[in-house]
Formats: C-alpha cells, structure tokens, sequence
C-alpha cells in the first residue's frame, strides 16, 4: 500500500472530491483514517487542498432531502471549516 505522505509530499496543490469527506464524516468507513489522516497531512504541511462547490452540494443532498438540515448545517460548517 502507498504510504500517502510520501505520496502527499511533492504536490503544492491536491483535489479532493465528495468521497473523500464521506470517509471523514462517516466514521465507520474502512477508509475513515485515511480520509483523516489526509486532512492532518493537509493541516500540517504546506499544500492546499482543493474541492468544488459541487462536493459541498453532494454532501447536503441526502440530508436535506431527508429534513435533517441540522446536519446539512453541520457537514457545510465541517467543509468550510478545514484550512488549507
């Protein structure tokens, strides 16, 4: 498996799409540490990462179609709040 710092390391700049910040909220993914980790990354070195409005959309959809917009508010405060 590649070690994603190493894998980080060389880029300024990263994209990150919807999947990635399922794997963060959803804390019962296989690939919830990954996801996180890659946000420490993110957090720790001197990149930014990148995403469209669109993976904020994709995020809020099934909540807000569900009348949960408490947690639509909660994922849209968990996107705007990562730095970097």
């Amino acid at each position: 498996m590649v070690d994603l710092t190493l894998a980080m390391r060389p880029h300024a700049r990263i994209g990150l799409d919807t999947a990635v910040f399922i794997y963060l909220i959803d804390t019962a993914s296989p690939f919830s540490a990954i996801a996180a980790d890659m946000f420490q990354q993110l957090n720790q070195q001197s990149m930014t990462g990148i995403t469209s409005v669109l993976t904020l959309t994709e995020l809020l959809v099934k909540p807000l179609q569900r009348g949960r917009r408490g947690l639509a508010a909660r994922y849209e405060a968990l996107v705007r709040s990562i730095p970097g």
